[in-house]
């Protein structure tokens, strides 16, 4: 029984050997402007959020949507509604499908039902 219980415990400890795991207090944020986007990472929420705002409108993006996430490895989407004039970010854990769905529904809730997601990360 022994034996069959570390097989057990193997098992379990490859399988999960794959799964993205963010070092403790790290976290990432997107910030998209007009015209274009920018990811960064920081190991407080808030730094991750400044200096993707910072690398966005140092970038010439304008005023930039931020979003951040509690781990750097979840998904982000960068996109803009009405045209190209209102940008909007998003992110999810649930892969990238969740983060533009997230994207459109933020957009709707504003009144914009045209919005395009543009870039992944």
């Amino acid at each position: 029984m022994k034996k069959l219980l570390m097989g057990a415990v193997v098992v379990v400890m490859a399988a999960t050997a794959n799964v993205p795991i963010a070092a403790a207090g790290q976290y990432g944020a997107i910030a998209v402007g007009v015209g274009g986007w920018a990811y960064r990472e920081g190991s407080t929420m808030e730094g991750a959020r400044m200096a993707a705002r910072r690398a966005c409108q140092n970038l010439g993006f304008g005023s930039c949507s931020t979003t951040t996430a509690e781990r750097s490895w979840w998904y982000f989407a960068a996109g803009w509604c009405n045209g190209m004039s209102v940008p909007y970010s998003s992110a999810s854990k649930h892969g990238w499908g969740a983060a533009n769905q997230l994207l459109h529904d933020k957009g709707s809730r504003d009144g914009y039902y045209d919005c395009v997601v543009q870039a992944n990360r």
